[in-house]
């Protein structure tokens, strides 16, 4: 059906034909439109990812004489569809025919943000100053939305003092009597944090404060995050305990303990992270997945292995309140490896397999690293065949997973084996890295097979794998081992016209060659 222009095609959503039938029953009886059926369908049609279908309704609407003075939210509603689509070009476009157009369809504050906030998402920040001050420039005022939404772009770019400047701007008044509100402080102190400069993230609490902002529990765990990650635990165990104080409007929770613990459990601390553990308990507050797996891993640090599977069990025992997921597995099993107990880890595998998580290249990669670390290369052979006959594309093994075994094979002198390995690489696609090479080279060197790691060597810089100086070095070392000091002395130009830097073992091959060779 067409009408007047309006194009009534096949794909719309049910609420999106209803509209286009009470917009064309509108016109045919020349009564103007209900207002809300514009800004609907622009709506439907941009959730449907019909941007072209909008825009041309937009245009062609905007000629018709029941053209709703409300225009301007349905542009609002289209251009959060660009946006969302990072359709930010087109987007300045629409703001360009909308100023043009002028009344009911004049940019608002809307509409400048929802650009601003698009601008800023693709990082660029200088671009959305530039719109603050356009939007300026034709009266409209920006809000405490979008200096927000610029803040966080400042310091998403890593600009917090700039951020800082522009949110001391609007504390002074000098920008449109704009307040900063709780979101914006708290953007900046999370930002001045994760930059280090925790002693201005604590004076912003203070000013934040004295301007009548009162912080919430985001605000305080962004400032006891910054204070742990630059190990400041005494100021950060001061803010939690300012939480804690009887009428304090924010209460630590689950996140705030789980900021703590993480930082003991890295410390080797345990002991600390279990009480506080047992504190959450005390005050109401459930552990999460994340709280459970930050335990594991500090229990494998420091050393009380034994504690992991009472954990493990427990989380299983609250059903789906508290689910293990895929970390939580794979941190169980990467700490039983570690440990060499890979029995174990195959264990926790088998479980994996049975229940409802499903494994990953990881989690199969971190028990084969296992398995080559306790010496049983024939075993995670095995595993690597299981791997490659796994419909999961993400249990398909990976440049890591063959480099281990590689590595291993090559340790243990089956050279030939990794040979054929590297092969079956190439064969699936999977093209060996510096890494990979780097073990084939220093198996060859190590069974007297200097001809072999050369031609290893030409291959590799050939295939687009730059060799580096663990390259040289092995091969260097074995040259002057045997004796082939003026081979030895030509690889090491070559590397240094490559530009790569000998490091001190490579130096100290240079110096043997040289002395043998008898330069001086």
């Amino acid at each position: 059906m067409r009408h007047r222009g309006v194009l009534f095609s096949g794909g719309y959503s049910p609420r999106a034909r209803h509209c286009l039938l009470l917009l064309a029953d509108s016109l045919k009886r020349g009564r103007s439109p209900p207002l809300g059926i514009f800004q609907t369908l622009v709506s439907e049609l941009c959730k449907s990812k019909k941007l072209p279908e909008a825009w041309k309704l937009l245009e062609r609407m905007s000629d018709l004489k029941g053209w709703p003075s409300q225009g301007t939210i349905a542009y609002n509603i289209f251009l959060n569809g660009l946006c969302r689509s990072g359709e930010t070009r087109m987007a300045m476009e629409v703001l360009g025919k909308m100023v043009r157009l002028g009344g009911g369809c004049s940019p608002d504050v809307v509409t400048f943000t929802t650009i601003v906030a698009a601008v800023c998402g693709e990082g660029r920040v200088a671009d959305s100053l530039a719109l603050m001050e356009r939007m300026e420039a034709i009266g409209v005022s920006p809000d405490v939305v979008t200096y927000s939404v610029i803040v966080r772009g400042l310091c998403s770019a890593g600009n917090s003092a700039m951020a800082l400047k522009l949110l001391r701007e609007m504390v002074a008044g000098g920008k449109n009597q704009c307040k900063p509100n709780v979101i914006t402080y708290s953007t900046v102190i999370d930002a001045l944090c994760e930059a280090g400069s925790v002693d201005d993230a604590l004076n912003l609490m203070v000013e934040m404060r004295d301007e009548g902002v009162h912080p919430n529990v985001v605000t305080y765990n962004s400032l006891i995050k910054g204070l742990c990650k630059f190990g400041r635990i005494t100021a950060a165990l001061e803010v939690v305990s300012e939480m804690k104080m009887e009428g304090s409007c924010c209460k630590p929770n689950v996140v705030t303990y789980n900021t703590l613990i993480n930082f003991f459990c890295g410390e080797g601390k345990v002991d600390i992270a279990v009480r506080l553990f047992g504190e959450m308990g005390e005050r109401g507050i459930s552990p999460n997945v994340v709280t459970y797996s930050t335990m594991i891993k500090g229990f494998y640090k420091a050393g009380k292995a034994s504690k992991v599977l009472v954990l493990l069990r427990g989380m299983e025992r609250k059903g789906d309140l508290l689910k293990p997921n895929l970390v939580t597995y794979s941190t169980i099993i990467n700490g039983f490896c570690d440990g060499s107990h890979v029995d174990g880890a195959i264990g926790i595998l088998g479980e994996m397999e049975t229940g409802e998580i499903s494994p990953n290249a990881i989690t199969y990669s971190c028990i084969i690293k296992g398995l080559c670390k306790v010496g049983n290369v024939r075993m995670a052979l095995a595993l690597l065949g299981e791997m490659m006959m796994m419909e999961d594309k993400l249990c398909k093994p990976d440049v890591v997973t063959y480099s281990t075994i590689i590595d291993k094979l090559c340790e243990q002198g089956f050279v030939n084996c990794a040979l054929r390995l590297i092969g079956e690489m190439k064969a699936r696609s999977i093209y060996p890295d510096v890494v990979t090479y780097n073990s084939l080279i220093k198996g060859f060197c190590k069974i007297g097979k200097i001809t072999v790691a050369v031609r290893l060597l030409r291959e590799m810089a050939g295939e687009g794998c730059p060799p580096n100086v663990i390259t040289y070095t092995t091969i260097t070392g074995k040259l002057c081992q045997d004796g082939l000091f003026h081979d030895c002395m030509g690889l090491i130009e070559e590397m240094l016209d490559r530009g790569i830097a000998p490091d001190f073992v490579t130096m100290q091959v240079i110096l043997k060659a040289i002395s043998s060779m008898g330069v001086h």
